[in-house]
């Protein structure tokens, strides 16, 4: 929130790769859970039928309809308010199922680089609470947070639920606070989440020793307090910026405003999508690129470089895309291009050995070529034999998965060109076009499409076809995408 006197380094994305990057575990999607809910009601209407026809009509008719009436007002209820986003929603249905803007359940193994920590779920409740609320991406709070309280991703559930507590604490009117950061820094800046309160007089006084004693502090806090009131998550009449949860729900709406959306949205604190520099109909618009989350933590720090050089800006973004839920740790089975098969998997010369478990596709220089899963982009750029390739990883942290390779490209795309790496890739999204780069490769356009497991291993040839579209495809065969691009198109 403002340059502090304790910055501290981030994780490089070499780590944050080696920690297993992203894609982990994720809550049942709201969908499933409502046609759950839906099976459980036809069940019950079905079992009271069942006990209207043996008893044979009469008074019991009037009672089953009035049942029945019942159930039907029990299963509205029910599917209503389990729809609606903000307060409607139950804190375990506001992850956000695979789609970029809910966090794995190891977030905070990749923030602390411990991979024996337990990590808390009421923790990760509240990221995604907030930020399914003011459609905020969880892991772009967790990256801020990782920079500006790290020690809230030590802690227990206990610990998680004392500290953002409405009561029996000893914050404001008996608020739960994080015993970390309960003191204003000399900028004012105080809690987890490091708002800036600047003379409030519920909080301990501090002595400015900012770089600029006479500038005056604005209490932004002041301005974001209520997130906990407009999200109906809490009712207290002034919330605390130490309390955990108060912080997080203050810095979602605050960061939400900071990425650019409408005034009049920012002002109300009711957001309509995750991310307004995107069509509101492509897929995966959930999401944030780079620019939503320089936009946001820029704003939110006051700079995304600092004066001492500490790149914020691409520490939370580091963190947002190694804790992401955004991906899958398996292939769905598509081609990446379309042609025809002139190399099979295992069938000796260029694919045997470490290049077993591949095949090759021609068709003419340029064809467009897609990712066939969503993951991290590990490498972008010539090989050993000066093949132009792309390798895109996607394991979850427990090391299931694959890492699928794109190899003789004869050029890669905008998208991936302007991806860093360790950064995510959709599935579908464009690749590159298809070429002949590489020694061994010379006049033969095709694209070798390989994939590997998580550790960069070989597949075995059963376990490789299973993973096509057809896995009794043949040399000679033709096959076709139905990918068309996602940030990218051909």
């Amino acid at each position: 929130m403002a340059e502090r006197e304790d910055e501290q380094q981030g994780l490089n994305p070499q780590q944050i790769a080696e920690l297993g990057g992203q894609l982990l575990k994720r809550a049942p999607s709201k969908a499933a859970l409502q046609q759950a809910q839906k099976l459980v009601a036809q069940r019950a209407v079905i079992w009271v039928a069942g006990i209207i026809a043996a008893a044979g009509g009469g008074v019991i008719l009037v009672f089953f309809f009035l049942f029945l009436a019942i159930i039907i007002v029990a299963i509205v209820v029910v599917l209503f308010f389990g729809a609606i986003g903000g307060t409607g929603t139950p804190i375990a249905e506001a992850a956000g199922g695979g789609d970029g803007t809910g966090i794995i359940s190891t977030y905070c193994q990749v923030v602390t680089g411990d991979s024996t920590m337990p990590c808390s779920t009421e923790l990760e409740k509240i990221f995604e609470a907030a930020g399914a609320f003011f459609k905020v991406p969880a892991g772009v709070l967790v990256g801020v947070a990782s920079i500006e309280g790290p020690q809230i991703f030590s802690y227990s559930d206990d610990e998680i639920l004392a500290y953002s507590a409405d009561s029996g604490g000893s914050g404001i009117d008996g608020q739960g606070i994080d015993p970390a950061n309960s003191t204003p820094n000399g900028c004012g800046a105080v809690g987890p989440m490091q708002f800036l309160i600047d003379r409030d007089s519920n909080y301990p006084a501090w002595v400015d020793t900012c770089e600029n004693p006479a500038a005056a502090v604005t209490n932004v806090w002041g301005q974001y307090k209520t997130a906990v009131n407009i999200a109906k998550v809490s009712s207290i009449s002034n919330p605390d910026a130490r309390n955990i949860r108060n912080a997080i729900y203050g810095a979602a709406w605050k960061l939400k405003c900071d990425s650019g959306a409408p005034a009049d949205e920012c002002a109300s604190g009711n957001f309509s999508r995750y991310d307004h520099t995107d069509n509101p109909n492509e897929e995966y618009s959930d999401a944030w690129e780079r620019e939503d989350v320089d936009a946001a933590a820029g704003g939110y720090y006051g700079a995304c470089v600092s004066s001492t050089g500490y790149e914020y800006c691409q520490t939370v973004w580091d963190i947002y895309v190694a804790v992401s839920d955004y991906g899958s740790s398996s292939i769905p089975s598509k081609w990446p291009t379309s042609g025809w098969v002139s190399q099979g998997p295992y069938s000796g010369g260029s694919h045997s050995g470490d290049y077993a478990s591949s095949v090759d596709i021609d068709n003419d220089r340029g064809t467009p070529i897609f990712s066939t899963q969503s993951g991290v982009l590990i490498y972008k750029g010539y090989g050993d034999i000066n093949e132009l390739y792309v390798a895109i990883n996607g394991a979850d942290a427990n090391f299931n998965g694959y890492v699928t390779f794109y190899v003789h490209l004869d050029s890669i795309s905008t998208c991936i060109e302007n991806t860093p790496l360790y950064s995510s890739v959709p599935e579908g999204e464009l690749v590159g076009y298809m070429g002949d780069t590489g020694d061994n490769s010379t006049g033969h356009v095709h694209l070798h499409y390989m994939i590997h497991d998580a550790h960069n291993q070989t597949l075995s040839e059963e376990e490789f076809r299973s993973l096509l579209p057809d896995p009794n495809v043949q040399v000679g065969d033709n096959v076709t995408t139905n990918y068309t691009g996602v940030n990218c198109h051909p």
